[in-house]
């Protein structure tokens, strides 16, 4: 039997399904899925990718038997501070216009949002848009991450 065709009949085995379950499994009809296992039909991309979507399954281990047999699926997970630190961010606005002797007005011009925006942001009614901490970041010359608190390098 072909090595690919036993890793098949071996992810299977592993899975504890019977032929009839697998097939059934990959949304594959059955007497199809014993074609495949039993070398008479190629294995079909529809196969593949129902192996990959519903298995886990390391196409690469499928055809060489390197590697994992199952990949792990992808999670993502964000690494921040709480959300609660982004509330320091009016903090740093109002050090900012401080240090660089400015009033409210100016500051508002720089950034591009007017004078009531940036009221709301100084008294955490709301949150600077993206746009408005880059414009702060590029015009201050210091680093998004220093406003929100994700370090202390200016």
């Amino acid at each position: 039997m072909n090595q690919t065709l036993q890793r098949l009949k071996e992810v299977r085995l592993i899975l504890k399904k019977s032929k009839a379950a697998f097939a059934k499994m990959l949304d594959i009809p059955q007497p199809t899925y014993l074609r495949y296992e039993a070398g008479t039909q190629k294995l079909s991309s529809n196969l593949i990718k129902a192996l990959i979507l519903k298995c886990n399954l390391n196409i690469n281990w499928l055809y060489t038997g390197e590697g994992n047999m199952f990949i792990k699926k992808y999670t993502y997970t964000i690494k921040e501070k709480p959300i609660e630190n982004l509330f320091n961010i009016n903090e740093k606005i109002k050090f900012l216009i401080e240090k660089n002797q400015m009033n409210k007005l100016q500051f508002a011009m720089i950034v591009n949002c007017d004078k009531d925006r940036l009221d709301e942001i100084l008294q955490n009614k709301s949150l600077p848009t993206t746009e408005e901490l880059f414009k702060i970041s590029q015009n201050f010359d210091i680093s998004i991450n220093w406003l929100l608190n994700y370090d202390n390098k200016m």
